[in-house]
Protein backbone atom coordinates (compact mmCIF):
# COMPACT_ATOMS: atom_id res chain seq x y z
CA UNK A 1 0.00 0.00 0.00
CA UNK A 2 3.08 2.21 0.90
CA UNK A 3 4.55 2.19 -2.55
CA UNK A 4 1.26 2.94 -4.32
CA UNK A 5 0.46 5.78 -2.34
CA UNK A 6 3.99 7.53 -2.80
CA UNK A 7 3.60 6.97 -6.58
CA UNK A 8 -0.16 8.15 -6.15
CA UNK A 9 1.44 11.32 -4.73
CA UNK A 10 4.33 11.95 -7.15
CA UNK A 11 1.71 11.93 -10.38
CA UNK A 12 -0.30 14.45 -8.67
CA UNK A 13 2.51 16.75 -8.04
CA UNK A 14 3.45 15.86 -11.83
CA UNK A 15 0.37 16.95 -12.93
CA UNK A 16 -0.42 19.73 -10.88
CA UNK A 17 2.45 21.60 -11.65
CA UNK A 18 1.76 24.48 -9.42
CA UNK A 19 4.33 27.92 -9.63
CA UNK A 20 3.53 30.91 -7.38
CA UNK A 21 3.33 34.48 -9.26
CA UNK A 22 3.40 37.30 -6.76
CA UNK A 23 1.81 40.92 -7.15
CA UNK A 24 4.39 42.02 -4.38
CA UNK A 25 7.02 40.33 -2.29
CA UNK A 26 5.70 41.04 0.86
CA UNK A 27 3.47 37.89 0.10
CA UNK A 28 -0.06 39.41 -0.05
CA UNK A 29 -1.57 38.93 -2.97
CA UNK A 30 -0.33 36.75 -6.05
CA UNK A 31 -1.89 33.65 -7.50
CA UNK A 32 -0.98 30.14 -8.58
CA UNK A 33 0.34 29.22 -11.81
CA UNK A 34 -1.28 24.97 -12.69
CA UNK A 35 0.64 23.62 -15.69
CA UNK A 36 0.27 26.94 -17.19
CA UNK A 37 -3.13 28.16 -16.05
CA UNK A 38 -4.38 30.42 -13.03
CA UNK A 39 -5.32 28.13 -10.28
CA UNK A 40 -9.06 28.74 -9.28
CA UNK A 41 -12.44 27.56 -7.95
CA UNK A 42 -10.85 24.69 -6.91
CA UNK A 43 -10.89 22.86 -3.44
CA UNK A 44 -7.40 22.62 -2.19
CA UNK A 45 -5.76 21.76 1.72
CA UNK A 46 -3.44 22.66 4.02
CA UNK A 47 -2.66 21.55 7.89
CA UNK A 48 -5.34 19.02 7.05
CA UNK A 49 -7.59 21.93 7.10
CA UNK A 50 -10.00 22.12 3.58
CA UNK A 51 -10.11 25.73 1.89
CA UNK A 52 -12.92 26.89 -0.26
CA UNK A 53 -11.61 27.93 -3.60
CA UNK A 54 -14.32 30.08 -4.53
CA UNK A 55 -12.58 33.33 -3.02
CA UNK A 56 -9.32 31.61 -1.29
CA UNK A 57 -6.85 30.70 -3.97
CA UNK A 58 -3.45 32.31 -2.65
CA UNK A 59 -1.65 29.97 -0.10
CA UNK A 60 0.98 32.38 0.28
CA UNK A 61 -1.48 35.07 1.50
CA UNK A 62 -1.90 33.00 5.25
CA UNK A 63 1.75 32.78 5.65
CA UNK A 64 4.57 30.56 5.36
CA UNK A 65 3.02 27.14 7.21
CA UNK A 66 -0.03 27.36 5.22
CA UNK A 67 1.62 27.81 2.04
CA UNK A 68 4.01 25.04 3.20
CA UNK A 69 1.63 22.23 3.68
CA UNK A 70 -0.70 23.30 0.57
CA UNK A 71 -1.98 20.19 -1.39
CA UNK A 72 -4.50 20.40 -4.00
CA UNK A 73 -7.41 18.27 -3.30
CA UNK A 74 -4.70 15.54 -0.71
CA UNK A 75 -6.68 13.65 1.53
CA UNK A 76 -3.35 12.63 3.19
CA UNK A 77 -3.87 13.50 6.97
CA UNK A 78 -0.18 14.63 8.11
CA UNK A 79 0.32 15.63 11.85
CA UNK A 80 4.23 15.93 13.53
CA UNK A 81 3.73 12.75 15.74
CA UNK A 82 7.87 11.58 16.18
CA UNK A 83 8.37 14.72 18.76
CA UNK A 84 8.62 14.08 22.69
CA UNK A 85 8.40 17.18 24.61
CA UNK A 86 8.08 20.76 23.75
CA UNK A 87 9.61 22.04 20.06
CA UNK A 88 9.34 26.01 19.87
CA UNK A 89 10.36 28.22 16.48
CA UNK A 90 9.58 31.34 15.82
CA UNK A 91 10.61 33.30 12.63
CA UNK A 92 10.59 37.56 12.53
CA UNK A 93 11.02 39.35 9.22
CA UNK A 94 11.70 43.21 8.49
CA UNK A 95 12.02 44.79 4.84
CA UNK A 96 11.83 47.43 2.88
CA UNK A 97 7.75 49.09 2.53
CA UNK A 98 7.03 48.35 6.41
CA UNK A 99 7.26 44.92 5.93
CA UNK A 100 6.91 43.13 9.77
CA UNK A 101 6.30 39.46 9.44
CA UNK A 102 6.27 37.07 13.01
CA UNK A 103 5.66 33.72 13.21
CA UNK A 104 5.33 31.21 16.43
CA UNK A 105 5.08 27.64 16.43
CA UNK A 106 4.72 25.27 19.45
CA UNK A 107 4.27 21.35 19.30
CA UNK A 108 3.88 19.43 22.57
CA UNK A 109 4.54 15.94 21.85
CA UNK A 110 3.86 12.68 23.98
CA UNK A 111 4.36 8.76 23.46
CA UNK A 112 0.92 8.59 21.69
CA UNK A 113 -0.28 12.19 21.31
CA UNK A 114 0.65 15.69 19.70
CA UNK A 115 -0.50 19.36 19.86
CA UNK A 116 0.59 21.93 17.84
CA UNK A 117 -0.18 25.90 17.49
CA UNK A 118 1.00 28.10 15.16
CA UNK A 119 0.41 32.26 14.56
CA UNK A 120 1.01 34.29 12.47
CA UNK A 121 0.29 37.77 11.07
CA UNK A 122 2.13 40.40 8.30
CA UNK A 123 2.23 43.87 7.94
CA UNK A 124 2.98 45.69 4.61
CA UNK A 125 2.24 48.78 2.81
CA UNK A 126 3.82 47.78 -1.13
CA UNK A 127 5.25 49.80 -2.94
CA UNK A 128 2.84 52.43 -3.71
CA UNK A 129 1.37 52.19 -0.19
CA UNK A 130 -1.48 50.24 -1.57
CA UNK A 131 -2.28 47.62 0.89
CA UNK A 132 -3.07 50.51 3.82
CA UNK A 133 -5.79 49.27 5.73
CA UNK A 134 -6.53 52.60 7.40
CA UNK A 135 -5.69 50.71 11.01
CA UNK A 136 -3.09 49.32 12.90
CA UNK A 137 -4.72 45.87 12.33
CA UNK A 138 -1.97 43.53 10.44
CA UNK A 139 -2.85 43.38 6.84
CA UNK A 140 -3.20 39.06 7.59
CA UNK A 141 -3.61 36.86 11.17
CA UNK A 142 -3.12 33.68 10.86
CA UNK A 143 -3.74 30.71 14.10
CA UNK A 144 -3.76 27.03 13.36
CA UNK A 145 -4.17 24.18 15.85
CA UNK A 146 -3.83 20.83 15.46
CA UNK A 147 -4.35 17.30 18.11
CA UNK A 148 -4.03 13.92 17.29
CA UNK A 149 -3.99 11.01 19.18
CA UNK A 150 -2.95 7.45 18.58
CA UNK A 151 -4.39 4.10 20.54
CA UNK A 152 -3.66 0.46 19.08
CA UNK A 153 -4.90 0.80 15.41
CA UNK A 154 -7.15 4.07 15.55
CA UNK A 155 -5.19 7.79 15.38
CA UNK A 156 -8.20 10.81 15.34
CA UNK A 157 -7.63 14.05 15.84
CA UNK A 158 -8.76 17.78 15.20
CA UNK A 159 -7.72 20.73 13.01
CA UNK A 160 -8.44 24.35 13.44
CA UNK A 161 -7.78 27.68 11.93
CA UNK A 162 -8.93 31.28 11.70
CA UNK A 163 -7.46 33.39 8.96
CA UNK A 164 -8.31 37.16 8.89
CA UNK A 165 -7.60 39.24 6.46
CA UNK A 166 -7.87 43.20 6.54
CA UNK A 167 -6.18 44.69 3.59
CA UNK A 168 -6.02 47.22 1.06
CA UNK A 169 -6.34 46.41 -2.72
CA UNK A 170 -5.50 48.88 -5.55
CA UNK A 171 -8.19 50.20 -7.22
CA UNK A 172 -9.83 53.70 -8.48
CA UNK A 173 -12.15 53.72 -5.65
CA UNK A 174 -11.15 55.30 -2.36
CA UNK A 175 -10.18 53.46 0.65
CA UNK A 176 -10.36 50.26 -1.50
CA UNK A 177 -10.68 47.46 1.37
CA UNK A 178 -10.29 43.40 1.68
CA UNK A 179 -11.99 42.33 4.54
CA UNK A 180 -11.68 38.47 4.70
CA UNK A 181 -12.69 36.37 7.60
CA UNK A 182 -12.29 32.40 7.34
CA UNK A 183 -12.86 29.54 10.24
CA UNK A 184 -11.98 26.28 9.15
CA UNK A 185 -12.44 22.72 11.16
CA UNK A 186 -11.58 18.89 10.47
CA UNK A 187 -12.09 15.95 12.55
CA UNK A 188 -10.93 12.60 11.55
CA UNK A 189 -10.45 9.09 12.38
CA UNK A 190 -8.33 5.90 11.00
CA UNK A 191 -8.60 2.88 11.64
CA UNK A 192 -5.68 0.62 10.47
CA UNK A 193 -5.80 -2.93 9.63
CA UNK A 194 -3.29 -5.70 7.88
CA UNK A 195 -6.09 -5.76 5.14
CA UNK A 196 -8.40 -3.02 5.34
CA UNK A 197 -7.61 0.91 6.18
CA UNK A 198 -10.48 2.77 7.16
CA UNK A 199 -10.23 6.61 7.58
CA UNK A 200 -12.98 9.37 8.20
CA UNK A 201 -12.65 13.21 7.39
CA UNK A 202 -15.53 15.99 8.22
CA UNK A 203 -14.50 19.65 7.25
CA UNK A 204 -16.34 22.66 7.96
CA UNK A 205 -15.44 25.96 6.24
CA UNK A 206 -16.86 29.26 7.41
CA UNK A 207 -15.85 32.32 5.21
CA UNK A 208 -17.13 36.32 5.50
CA UNK A 209 -16.11 38.03 2.45
CA UNK A 210 -16.53 42.04 2.12
CA UNK A 211 -15.03 44.32 -0.30
CA UNK A 212 -15.17 47.56 -1.71
CA UNK A 213 -13.51 47.50 -4.72
CA UNK A 214 -14.68 48.51 -8.49
CA UNK A 215 -14.00 44.64 -9.77
CA UNK A 216 -16.17 43.74 -7.36
CA UNK A 217 -20.47 42.51 -7.91
CA UNK A 218 -21.50 44.40 -4.53
CA UNK A 219 -19.81 46.03 -1.27
CA UNK A 220 -22.14 43.73 0.98
CA UNK A 221 -20.63 41.44 2.96
CA UNK A 222 -20.85 37.69 1.48
CA UNK A 223 -21.11 34.30 3.87
CA UNK A 224 -19.99 31.33 1.93
CA UNK A 225 -20.27 27.83 4.29
CA UNK A 226 -19.03 24.81 3.43
CA UNK A 227 -19.22 21.26 4.92
CA UNK A 228 -17.27 18.33 3.51
CA UNK A 229 -17.91 14.57 5.17
CA UNK A 230 -15.63 11.62 2.96
CA UNK A 231 -14.80 8.06 3.50
CA UNK A 232 -12.04 6.26 2.21
CA UNK A 233 -11.53 2.65 2.43
CA UNK A 234 -8.36 0.95 1.60
CA UNK A 235 -8.19 -2.30 0.90
CA UNK A 236 -6.32 -5.33 -1.18
CA UNK A 237 -8.34 -6.79 -4.39
CA UNK A 238 -6.39 -9.64 -5.79
CA UNK A 239 -3.25 -8.08 -5.04
CA UNK A 240 -3.81 -5.15 -6.37
CA UNK A 241 -4.16 -2.23 -3.89
CA UNK A 242 -7.49 -0.59 -3.98
CA UNK A 243 -9.07 2.63 -2.87
CA UNK A 244 -12.62 3.44 -2.23
CA UNK A 245 -13.57 7.15 -1.96
CA UNK A 246 -17.17 8.52 -0.52
CA UNK A 247 -17.53 12.27 -0.79
CA UNK A 248 -20.58 14.72 0.22
CA UNK A 249 -20.08 18.34 -0.33
CA UNK A 250 -22.94 21.58 0.75
CA UNK A 251 -21.79 24.94 -0.31
CA UNK A 252 -24.22 27.91 0.40
CA UNK A 253 -23.61 31.03 -0.68
CA UNK A 254 -25.64 34.18 1.03
CA UNK A 255 -25.61 37.99 -0.02
CA UNK A 256 -29.45 38.56 0.15
CA UNK A 257 -30.29 35.54 -0.42
CA UNK A 258 -29.02 31.96 -0.13
CA UNK A 259 -27.90 30.01 -2.93
CA UNK A 260 -26.75 26.79 -1.76
CA UNK A 261 -25.06 23.69 -4.50
CA UNK A 262 -24.87 19.80 -3.19
CA UNK A 263 -23.01 17.15 -4.85
CA UNK A 264 -22.01 13.81 -4.91
CA UNK A 265 -18.19 12.09 -5.22
CA UNK A 266 -17.91 8.28 -6.00
CA UNK A 267 -14.21 7.20 -6.66
CA UNK A 268 -12.42 3.74 -7.35
CA UNK A 269 -8.64 3.48 -7.89
CA UNK A 270 -6.71 0.60 -7.81
CA UNK A 271 -3.25 0.02 -9.17
CA UNK A 272 0.44 -1.74 -8.63
CA UNK A 273 3.77 -0.93 -8.41
CA UNK A 274 3.39 1.84 -11.51
CA UNK A 275 0.48 1.93 -12.87
CA UNK A 276 -2.75 3.23 -11.06
CA UNK A 277 -6.24 3.84 -12.65
CA UNK A 278 -9.64 5.56 -11.36
CA UNK A 279 -13.23 5.81 -11.95
CA UNK A 280 -16.13 7.36 -10.59
CA UNK A 281 -19.06 8.93 -10.21
CA UNK A 282 -19.59 12.96 -10.19
CA UNK A 283 -23.16 13.48 -8.92
CA UNK A 284 -24.90 16.84 -9.36
CA UNK A 285 -28.09 18.41 -10.17
CA UNK A 286 -29.60 14.72 -10.15
CA UNK A 287 -27.48 13.61 -12.67
CA UNK A 288 -24.63 11.28 -12.87
CA UNK A 289 -21.24 12.13 -14.76
CA UNK A 290 -18.34 9.50 -15.44
CA UNK A 291 -14.65 10.46 -14.10
CA UNK A 292 -11.51 8.80 -14.52
CA UNK A 293 -8.28 8.94 -14.50
CA UNK A 294 -5.17 7.02 -15.34
CA UNK A 295 -1.37 7.09 -14.23
CA UNK A 296 1.68 4.83 -15.85
CA UNK A 297 5.36 4.87 -14.60
CA UNK A 298 7.90 2.73 -16.10
CA UNK A 299 11.85 2.78 -15.88
CA UNK A 300 14.61 1.78 -18.60
CA UNK A 301 17.65 1.63 -17.04
CA UNK A 302 18.73 5.64 -16.16
CA UNK A 303 15.08 6.72 -18.17
CA UNK A 304 11.75 6.94 -16.10
CA UNK A 305 8.31 7.67 -18.11
CA UNK A 306 5.34 9.08 -16.33
CA UNK A 307 2.12 9.68 -17.57
CA UNK A 308 -0.98 11.23 -16.18
CA UNK A 309 -4.59 11.78 -17.74
CA UNK A 310 -7.79 12.85 -15.43
CA UNK A 311 -11.20 14.05 -16.67
CA UNK A 312 -12.59 15.62 -13.46
CA UNK A 313 -16.16 18.16 -12.73
CA UNK A 314 -16.73 20.61 -10.68
CA UNK A 315 -19.46 22.95 -9.90
CA UNK A 316 -19.30 26.10 -11.74
CA UNK A 317 -18.29 29.42 -9.53
CA UNK A 318 -21.29 31.05 -8.19
CA UNK A 319 -20.61 34.05 -9.80
CA UNK A 320 -21.32 32.75 -13.24
CA UNK A 321 -24.47 31.43 -11.16
CA UNK A 322 -25.56 34.92 -10.22
CA UNK A 323 -24.49 36.79 -13.67
CA UNK A 324 -25.57 34.17 -15.94
CA UNK A 325 -28.67 32.24 -15.01
CA UNK A 326 -29.32 31.22 -18.58
CA UNK A 327 -26.05 28.80 -18.67
CA UNK A 328 -26.30 25.57 -20.38
CA UNK A 329 -23.86 23.73 -17.70
CA UNK A 330 -23.51 24.83 -13.96
CA UNK A 331 -20.78 22.53 -14.16
CA UNK A 332 -17.31 22.23 -15.59
CA UNK A 333 -15.36 19.63 -17.38
CA UNK A 334 -11.45 19.68 -16.94
CA UNK A 335 -9.45 17.69 -19.09
CA UNK A 336 -5.36 17.21 -17.56
CA UNK A 337 -2.99 15.61 -19.67
CA UNK A 338 0.73 15.67 -18.37
CA UNK A 339 3.67 13.42 -19.96
CA UNK A 340 7.04 13.49 -18.24
CA UNK A 341 10.31 11.73 -18.94
CA UNK A 342 13.55 11.98 -16.78
CA UNK A 343 16.93 10.98 -17.88
CA UNK A 344 19.19 9.82 -14.39
CA UNK A 345 23.08 10.83 -14.85
CA UNK A 346 26.00 10.92 -12.44
CA UNK A 347 26.16 13.93 -11.76
CA UNK A 348 22.97 15.53 -13.87
CA UNK A 349 19.32 14.83 -14.31
CA UNK A 350 17.11 16.05 -17.38
CA UNK A 351 13.66 16.15 -18.05
CA UNK A 352 11.08 17.30 -20.13
CA UNK A 353 7.35 17.71 -19.14
CA UNK A 354 4.26 18.40 -21.82
CA UNK A 355 0.92 19.18 -19.85
CA UNK A 356 -2.38 20.31 -21.72
CA UNK A 357 -5.47 21.53 -19.55
CA UNK A 358 -8.62 21.71 -21.06
CA UNK A 359 -12.04 23.39 -19.83
CA UNK A 360 -13.96 21.01 -22.36
CA UNK A 361 -17.65 22.72 -21.04
CA UNK A 362 -16.10 25.96 -23.12
CA UNK A 363 -17.64 27.82 -19.81
CA UNK A 364 -15.93 31.71 -21.76
CA UNK A 365 -17.81 30.61 -25.11
CA UNK A 366 -21.06 30.58 -23.55
CA UNK A 367 -20.85 33.91 -21.97
CA UNK A 368 -19.37 35.42 -25.21
CA UNK A 369 -20.14 36.29 -28.20
CA UNK A 370 -16.97 36.90 -29.36
CA UNK A 371 -15.67 32.84 -29.18
CA UNK A 372 -12.71 33.96 -31.06
CA UNK A 373 -10.87 35.76 -28.47
CA UNK A 374 -11.60 32.15 -26.15
CA UNK A 375 -9.43 29.95 -25.56
CA UNK A 376 -10.32 26.71 -23.63
CA UNK A 377 -7.15 24.73 -23.45
CA UNK A 378 -3.47 25.63 -22.43
CA UNK A 379 -0.75 23.98 -23.58
CA UNK A 380 2.94 23.60 -21.67
CA UNK A 381 5.92 22.33 -22.47
CA UNK A 382 8.71 22.56 -19.46
CA UNK A 383 12.58 21.54 -20.40
CA UNK A 384 14.69 21.19 -16.89
CA UNK A 385 17.80 20.52 -16.46
CA UNK A 386 20.13 20.17 -13.18
CA UNK A 387 23.59 19.49 -12.37
CA UNK A 388 26.05 19.69 -9.64
CA UNK A 389 29.28 19.09 -11.54
CA UNK A 390 29.87 22.83 -12.00
CA UNK A 391 32.05 23.48 -9.13
CA UNK A 392 30.78 24.65 -5.36
CA UNK A 393 27.17 25.31 -7.10
CA UNK A 394 24.30 22.91 -7.72
CA UNK A 395 22.37 24.39 -10.92
CA UNK A 396 19.00 23.76 -12.16
CA UNK A 397 17.80 25.68 -15.75
CA UNK A 398 14.40 26.16 -16.67
CA UNK A 399 12.62 26.81 -19.97
CA UNK A 400 9.17 26.96 -20.45
CA UNK A 401 6.85 27.47 -23.28
CA UNK A 402 2.87 27.88 -22.64
CA UNK A 403 0.40 29.86 -24.36
CA UNK A 404 -0.29 32.67 -22.65
CA UNK A 405 -3.93 33.31 -24.58
CA UNK A 406 -6.27 30.82 -22.76
CA UNK A 407 -8.99 32.31 -20.97
CA UNK A 408 -7.89 32.42 -17.62
CA UNK A 409 -4.02 32.19 -18.59
CA UNK A 410 -1.72 34.29 -16.50
CA UNK A 411 0.00 36.14 -19.79
CA UNK A 412 2.93 34.60 -18.69
CA UNK A 413 4.02 33.53 -22.22
CA UNK A 414 7.66 31.62 -22.36
CA UNK A 415 10.45 32.15 -19.77
CA UNK A 416 13.80 31.00 -18.90
CA UNK A 417 14.86 30.47 -15.38
CA UNK A 418 18.32 29.43 -13.62
CA UNK A 419 18.75 28.54 -9.94
CA UNK A 420 21.96 28.58 -8.56
CA UNK A 421 23.10 26.97 -4.61
CA UNK A 422 26.04 26.35 -2.48
CA UNK A 423 26.53 25.13 0.54
CA UNK A 424 29.64 25.39 2.87
CA UNK A 425 30.76 25.66 6.34
CA UNK A 426 32.88 27.82 8.54
CA UNK A 427 34.28 28.02 11.47
CA UNK A 428 35.41 24.20 11.88
CA UNK A 429 31.83 23.78 10.42
CA UNK A 430 29.98 25.39 13.84
CA UNK A 431 28.27 27.48 10.84
CA UNK A 432 26.50 26.39 7.47
CA UNK A 433 26.20 29.12 4.81
CA UNK A 434 23.65 28.93 2.29
CA UNK A 435 23.24 30.98 -1.02
CA UNK A 436 20.17 30.83 -2.94
CA UNK A 437 19.63 33.07 -6.48
CA UNK A 438 17.38 33.03 -9.15
CA UNK A 439 17.38 34.52 -12.49
CA UNK A 440 13.85 34.36 -14.67
CA UNK A 441 13.49 36.17 -18.32
CA UNK A 442 9.49 36.16 -19.52
CA UNK A 443 9.07 36.98 -22.78
CA UNK A 444 6.03 36.39 -25.31
CA UNK A 445 3.65 38.10 -23.01
CA UNK A 446 0.28 38.28 -24.99
CA UNK A 447 -3.19 38.21 -23.46
CA UNK A 448 -6.85 38.49 -24.67
CA UNK A 449 -7.92 38.17 -21.32
CA UNK A 450 -7.98 39.15 -17.26
CA UNK A 451 -8.50 37.69 -14.53
CA UNK A 452 -10.98 39.67 -11.73
CA UNK A 453 -8.45 39.22 -8.87
CA UNK A 454 -11.72 40.32 -6.18
CA UNK A 455 -14.21 37.84 -7.57
CA UNK A 456 -11.72 35.39 -9.11
CA UNK A 457 -13.07 34.56 -11.99
CA UNK A 458 -11.82 35.21 -15.64
CA UNK A 459 -13.28 37.77 -18.03
CA UNK A 460 -12.71 38.65 -21.52
CA UNK A 461 -11.08 41.25 -23.37
CA UNK A 462 -12.32 42.50 -27.05
CA UNK A 463 -8.67 43.89 -27.49
CA UNK A 464 -5.14 41.77 -27.47
CA UNK A 465 -3.10 43.58 -24.79
CA UNK A 466 1.11 43.02 -25.24
CA UNK A 467 3.26 43.34 -22.55
CA UNK A 468 7.55 43.81 -21.81
CA UNK A 469 9.51 41.05 -21.47
CA UNK A 470 10.39 40.78 -17.75
CA UNK A 471 14.10 39.94 -16.36
CA UNK A 472 13.64 38.66 -12.46
CA UNK A 473 16.72 38.14 -10.71
CA UNK A 474 16.53 37.43 -6.88
CA UNK A 475 18.78 36.50 -3.93
CA UNK A 476 19.14 35.03 -0.35
CA UNK A 477 22.25 33.83 1.63
CA UNK A 478 21.64 32.27 5.04
CA UNK A 479 23.72 31.78 8.37
CA UNK A 480 23.11 29.23 10.55
CA UNK A 481 24.37 28.18 14.14
CA UNK A 482 23.34 25.53 16.16
CA UNK A 483 19.25 26.63 15.14
CA UNK A 484 19.48 30.56 14.80
CA UNK A 485 19.29 31.19 11.30
CA UNK A 486 19.55 34.54 9.85
CA UNK A 487 19.00 35.32 6.50
CA UNK A 488 19.31 38.50 3.78
CA UNK A 489 17.13 38.81 0.76
CA UNK A 490 17.13 40.72 -2.35
CA UNK A 491 14.48 40.69 -4.34
CA UNK A 492 14.86 42.59 -8.20
CA UNK A 493 18.58 42.88 -7.73
CA UNK A 494 18.25 44.39 -11.08
CA UNK A 495 16.22 47.63 -10.02
CA UNK A 496 18.72 47.80 -6.71
CA UNK A 497 21.42 48.08 -8.91
CA UNK A 498 19.84 50.67 -11.46
CA UNK A 499 18.71 52.70 -8.43
CA UNK A 500 21.99 53.28 -7.04
CA UNK A 501 24.05 53.13 -10.58
CA UNK A 502 21.41 55.22 -12.78
CA UNK A 503 18.38 57.35 -11.04
CA UNK A 504 16.79 57.80 -14.15
CA UNK A 505 16.77 54.34 -15.22
CA UNK A 506 14.29 51.58 -13.67
CA UNK A 507 13.26 48.07 -13.63
CA UNK A 508 9.51 48.35 -12.29
CA UNK A 509 7.41 45.68 -13.76
CA UNK A 510 3.60 44.14 -13.83
CA UNK A 511 2.77 40.90 -13.13
CA UNK A 512 -1.48 41.84 -13.43
CA UNK A 513 -1.99 45.05 -15.39
CA UNK A 514 -4.56 46.16 -12.36
CA UNK A 515 -1.69 46.07 -9.71
CA UNK A 516 0.80 48.46 -9.07
CA UNK A 517 4.63 47.51 -11.16
CA UNK A 518 6.43 45.56 -8.78
CA UNK A 519 9.65 47.15 -7.83
CA UNK A 520 12.64 45.99 -5.03
CA UNK A 521 12.69 44.85 -1.88
CA UNK A 522 15.01 43.74 0.69
CA UNK A 523 14.52 41.52 3.91
CA UNK A 524 15.89 40.32 6.85
CA UNK A 525 14.87 37.77 8.62
CA UNK A 526 15.50 35.38 12.18
CA UNK A 527 14.73 31.87 13.14
CA UNK A 528 15.08 30.54 16.01
CA UNK A 529 14.07 26.61 17.01
CA UNK A 530 14.07 25.54 20.70
CA UNK A 531 14.31 21.68 22.20
CA UNK A 532 12.06 21.72 25.76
Amino acid sequence: MKSFSSFFCAALLSANNIEVVPFDWGGQFGYLNQGGAIFWNSDWRSNNLLFDGTWTAYPRMFGPEIEKGFKPKNLEIVTETDSVGIISNFQYDQGDYLLDRFGLTLVYGLKKRNTKFHCFKRTYAGGNNQYSNGSLQPQQQSYIFNYKSVKDRNDGGISLGHFNTNSGYPDSLDGSLIDNRITASNLFWNRGGNKVNIKLSIDYFLQRYKTNHSLALTNKARYLTRQQYQLEVDFQLFKYDAVLLLGKNVRGVKTEDLRSTEWEDLLFQFGKDQIKISTGIFHFENENFIKRSLDIGKTFGLVNLNLHYNLDYKPNHPYFKSQFPDLLRNYSIIETTTGLITVNLKNDKISAMVSSINDKSELMNQINEDSLNNKSSFNRINITYKTNSIPFFDTEINYVIQEPMGIYSGSLGNWFGLKLKSNFKLFDGFMKIGIDSELKHFQSRTSRTNFNFIEMVPQNRRNTNLYQPINIINAKITAQVSRLIIAYEWYNIEELMLGLLNPNENNYFKIQPDMPALGRQVNLTISWAFKD
